[in-house]
């Protein structure tokens, strides 16, 4: 085995503790052990936790949820009491990369990195020099994505029920097959989109529900800080960066504009729903996302101040799913997308994150995401359309954020 506990201290080689990292998660994939390793956005500390043992729980999320974990949920639930997949953090620790080395956040940390090590990799299981990951096969069925075609028609019925006011907007998913011959490193790809897109919410993840997915989300559902502080975003209208180009270049159409001005009333409609008018709203503003750009505006709240100690739960459930990933009326285009899609979302527009972890609750609309399977990865993505959306321009924009995580294979 490779020596992954020599080093004293909070400090291990980079290329050895990365070696074991990819043998570990090929274990937990034979155990059936689900587990989440995770970035937030511009921050530079990379979160791994595991089930280690334990199973993957379903749970309702309320202000009572106190558990420690990663939480699922897939786009579309059935109306039950238990509906969202929590992986429990029985082992977790955070740690950074640099240079060479991973540095431990803390001795604690460390600790727990040794611990899962010990308890999983045994002294007679060698590693293969081979980069070649096991993948899994989930329970969950696998289905070919939309078809130009379809997908075009499909924004064209769209915008005559907006013109028939039977809509406000729309948001139809496709998605894209990527072939690979499984010699890889699962944990160097999860790296690469660690480097690559610091202002996305970079995730990998397993669980024999699901299976193994991945993704550079960067839009925020929910989150929350101290138990006190909550926070969310719109987030809407895409533009491809060219190489000349800066945000304070980057010109918006009034389709982009409106668009996001939809997803933010949105989220005051939220807010009025629960008589909340004590928030504060910044923007909307231009940001970057890989190579992409997207309007942006942040909705601020103190739950202590304004009494709202069951926000975070509360504004969950109201935003899924938000309508930068279904439409508006939620009721009416979430029955839509399920009548016109050939194809299952899985957790492809839900969201994810973890929850309660030293202080903190983060959930993100799990978009720029790939399923992968034993030769082929599945990618995700959608376009919101409007009264002004031109088709081939919608199925171009889908393209672009396809592009965004293919790119890595």
């Amino acid at each position: 085995m490779l020596q992954a506990t020599s080093q004293s201290g909070t400090i291990l080689d980079k290329e050895i503790f990365i070696k074991v990292l990819h043998q570990l998660a090929n274990c937990f994939l034979e155990e059936g052990t689900a587990y989440a390793l995770y970035s937030h956005p511009k921050d530079d500390s990379i979160h791994f936790l595991c089930a280690s043992g334990g199973e993957v729980e379903k749970v309702s999320l309320d202000a009572h949820f106190k558990e420690e974990g990663f939480l699922i949920s897939p786009f579309y639930t059935v109306e039950e009491t238990n509906n969202k997949w929590f992986i429990p953090a029985k082992s977790y620790f955070c740690f950074k990369i640099a240079d060479d080395k991973i540095v431990f956040e803390s001795e604690n940390d460390r600790i727990a990195w040794d611990e899962l090590c010990k308890k999983h990799l045994k002294s007679n299981h060698q590693t293969n020099p081979s980069t070649h990951f096991n993948f899994c096969k989930p329970k969950i069925g696998f289905e070919e994505g939309t078809l130009k075609e379809t997908f075009v028609h499909t924004v064209n019925l769209a915008k005559k029920a907006i013109l028939e006011n039977r809509l406000t907007k729309l948001v139809p998913a496709r998605t894209k097959t990527k072939e690979h011959t499984g010699d890889f490193s699962i944990v160097d790809k999860f790296l690469e989109m660690y480097f690559s897109f610091p202002m996305a919410f970079v995730n990998l993840h397993y669980t024999k529900e699901f299976g193994l997915w991945m993704g550079a989300s960067p839009e925020i559902l929910a989150e929350l800080k101290d138990n006190r502080y909550f926070h969310t975003v719109s987030l809407a209208g895409t533009q491809w960066q060219k190489d000349s180009s800066s945000i304070k270049d980057v010109a918006w159409m009034q389709k982009e504009i409106e668009e996001q001005a939809l997803v933010s009333r949105y989220i005051i409609d939220c807010f009025k729903k629960i008589r909340l008018r004590e928030y504060e709203e910044i923007g909307p503003k231009t940001v970057r996302a890989g190579h992409l750009y997207h309007l942006r505006t942040d909705f601020y709240v103190d739950c202590l101040e304004t009494n709202r100690q069951d926000l975070f739960p509360t504004m969950v459930e109201l935003l899924h799913p938000t309508s930068a990933v279904c439409g508006m009326p939620k009721e009416a285009a979430v029955q839509i997308l399920l009548d016109r899609e050939a194809f299952d979302r899985s957790l492809f527009s839900g969201y994810l994150g973890p929850i309660n972890l030293r202080d903190a609750s983060h959930l993100y609309v799990n978009l720029r995401t790939g399923f992968l399977l034993e030769d082929k990865v599945c990618f995700f993505a959608g376009a919101g359309i409007t009264e002004d959306s031109d088709p081939e321009k919608e199925w171009e924009e889908t393209e672009m954020k396809i592009n965004t995580l293919a790119s890595l294979f």
